[in-house]
């Protein structure tokens, strides 16, 4: 979008979180803050995301959301051009819209709503993590202190969209056993369950450290020194995709596996993907990530 209309102003509506994850990205110019189940739950902080947007009095909406709070917002934005996905034959809230589809990558089908704009050429668009000189060497010293003094990889249980309950906490430790033999496992996550899982985790593989909790920032920093990444369909695997991270990610080998991976698959290629069912072995999962990694 930058590069296309580089004179124009480039906002974006995001949670904390998102925000945190995309600043200091130099084409964004302002960001709107609305954690809708956080700090700007209720009708309140609704309107005023909803006044701010106008204010700021945009030409163009593009969302990637299908919420009819997110459509509502876009409406009242008075931008005239509103495009998006529809569900169902259906954009109630929008001028211009392709079809959502669950059998496409999210990351694709974002990309194709710039075909609304009339931008067709994005052959190198990347994912890309922006953090500076100043997080770097504040992590770097962070894992200093830590005694992180050697090759690490990082490792995350976890996720919102599948969890990592498929996979058991022996599995857990036998990979990370047999591929950090002389180096450490950064145990990372967030909320008590998946610290709970890693303090149990870290008891049962030596060398292990739990640093969950952290700043999504000291988090994403602290990735970009592991030479490794090992974990689950979460955010942080496609944290480690975007950081151009080796590794394996555990996809729940059930049913739905063919289309979380066409979905939610990450846009790495050295991230490989192996699925767990309840019959997967420890060996056999060990083997199948000796020969993930061999591949990378």
């Amino acid at each position: 979008m930058r590069s296309h209309f580089p004179s124009s102003r480039i906002g974006i509506v995001v949670s904390t979180l998102g925000y945190e994850l995309l600043r200091h990205c130099p084409f964004i110019d302002d960001a709107f803050i609305y954690d809708k189940q956080g700090g700007s739950a209720g009708m309140v902080a609704y309107f005023s995301i909803i006044h701010s947007v106008r204010k700021w009095r945009p030409d163009c909406i593009v969302q990637l959301k299908r919420f009819r709070r997110n459509g509502i917002i876009g409406l009242l934005s008075g931008a005239r051009f509103r495009c998006g996905f529809r569900t169902d034959g259906s954009a109630p809230f929008l001028t211009h819209s392709l079809p959502y589809r669950e059998d496409v990558h999210v990351y694709t089908q974002n990309i194709q709503l710039l075909s609304l704009l009339g931008i067709t050429e994005c052959s190198e668009v990347r994912s890309e993590l922006h953090l500076t000189e100043t997080e770097l060497s504040e992590a770097r010293k962070w894992l200093n202190e830590q005694g992180i003094v050697r090759e690490f990889s990082v490792a995350h249980f976890g996720g919102v969209t599948s969890g990592a309950a498929f996979l058991s906490l022996s599995a857990r430790a036998s990979v990370l056993k047999e591929l950090n033999h002389d180096g450490y496992s950064v145990l990372i996550g967030s909320g008590d369950s998946e610290q709970r899982d890693a303090t149990s985790l870290a008891s049962m593989v030596p060398n292990s450290l739990v640093a969950c909790n952290l700043p999504l920032r000291r988090t994403m920093a602290v990735m970009y020194f592991s030479s490794l990444f090992i974990g689950t369909n979460s955010g942080p695997m496609h944290i480690a995709a975007a950081l151009g991270k080796n590794g394996v990610a555990f996809f729940n080998g059930d049913e739905k596996f063919r289309n979380d991976i066409k979905k939610w698959r990450p846009q790495f290629d050295g991230l490989k993907i192996i699925p767990v069912t309840p019959a997967s072995a420890d060996l056999d999962l060990i083997r199948q990530v000796n020969i993930a990694l061999k591949r990378a």
